[in-house]
């Protein structure tokens, strides 16, 4: 399924509330709604030395269904993308990048159990 405007804006909310509620605000944000390199629901895309971000929603889910739920999860994820970005980069300096990647996912998904599954049930439904 395509991602409209609405879902767009929508992420785009829901990833600032992460942002402020992590004290993520030393890096620049910039927001696109189109393809990912990944061919995933949306990426981070990190330039650790000059501190930006580029955080982009995918444009088509393809088979999968665009839910609020599932915008507002998305967005939390890419969120946890960037709390981690530190641990990430140096995890890949020990480890091979698949494996870093592996570990920081494990980790977001404690945090989407932990931390969006309660908040998303408490104020959405």
């Amino acid at each position: 399924m395509k991602t409209t405007k609405q879902n767009f804006e929508l992420f785009q909310e829901e990833f600032w509330h992460w942002v402020k509620i992590f004290g993520l605000l030393s890096w620049e944000y910039f927001f696109t709604h189109g393809k990912t390199e990944l061919m995933s629901r949306a990426e981070v895309d990190r330039n650790f030395s000059a501190k930006l971000v580029t955080v982009t929603l995918d444009n088509d889910w393809s088979d999968m269904e665009v839910t609020h739920e599932l915008i507002c999860k998305t967005a939390f994820h890419e969120a946890m993308e960037i709390k981690y970005a530190h641990v990430s980069k140096l995890l890949e300096q020990f480890y091979n990048e698949d494996l870093a990647t592996q570990f920081i996912h494990d980790l977001i998904r404690m945090d989407e159990n932990a931390i969006f599954i309660p908040y998303y049930e408490e104020k959405y439904k």
